[in-house]
């Protein structure tokens, strides 16, 4: 995985990331999601969690199928690219 995704879905707390890696074959990109919550920890440090409280269920399942269109896409424009 990359350092950094390329790209974040956010409502509220609950975001998915999305990271793109070079396949080991050198043609093209696979990709991965990360779902989380952001929460301040005692120490005001952002941090991420990943549970989820039941009001960010069905949020959280929403990102991901957002996510899933996202990189429906972005692979379209991977193919083009090619």
């Amino acid at each position: 995985m990359s350092n950094k995704p390329i790209h974040t879905i956010r409502d509220g707390a609950c975001k998915v990331s999305i990271w793109q890696n070079p396949k080991s074959e050198g043609n093209g990109y696979w990709y991965e999601v990360t779902p989380g919550r952001t929460y301040t920890d005692a120490s005001d440090q952002a941090k991420t969690a990943n549970s989820f409280s039941n009001g960010d269920i069905l949020k959280t399942a929403q990102l991901l199928e957002e996510a899933y269109r996202w990189i429906r896409h972005q692979k379209t424009k991977d193919r083009a690219a090619a």
